[in-house]
């Protein structure tokens, strides 16, 4: 089974990634909410799992967010690929990288790093344990403790 994670941005790029069932990234990077749709094509995931939205004081940010998310989903719809979506909060504690506090922004860059052996940027880092995270919850793959 192959997975495409999507973090979604408002005003940067998309992190986005595919994982497979054997824990392999194949492909992943920043890219334009624009290219969604031709790498649905090219890449041909089975599923797409965007991050759900979280609980935001800031009601702008967190409408843009959700606007993108849905405009992923649509595109997955029309692409005619199935689309999940996962909270944030849940995806952190099934791979296993809560911070360990409130300043600790880049717990998931380390959890993805110890889980496939390379550091990758921000959003990209949040894609492809989205993705895992799919795949671990549903016993498709194992993460191993690290």
């Amino acid at each position: 089974m192959r997975v495409m994670g999507v973090d979604p941005s408002t005003a940067k790029p998309l992190g986005i990634a595919l994982i497979t069932e054997r824990l392999t990234v194949e492909h992943s990077g920043l890219f334009a909410l624009e290219e969604v749709y031709d790498l649905m094509k090219e890449w041909k995931p089975d599923l797409v799992m965007v991050e759900d939205q979280y609980l935001s004081f800031n009601y702008n940010t967190a409408k843009k967010l959700a606007w993108c998310a849905g405009k992923i989903m649509g595109i997955s719809l029309i692409a005619g690929i199935p689309c999940e979506v996962m909270n944030v909060a849940h995806w952190k504690k099934i791979m296993d990288c809560r911070p360990q506090d409130k300043k600790d922004k880049t717990a998931h860059i380390r959890r993805c790093t110890q889980i496939f052996g390379e550091e990758f940027k921000d959003d990209v880092a949040s894609a492809i344990l989205i993705a895992t995270a799919y795949l671990t919850e549903n016993k498709i793959c194992d993460i191993i403790k690290v």
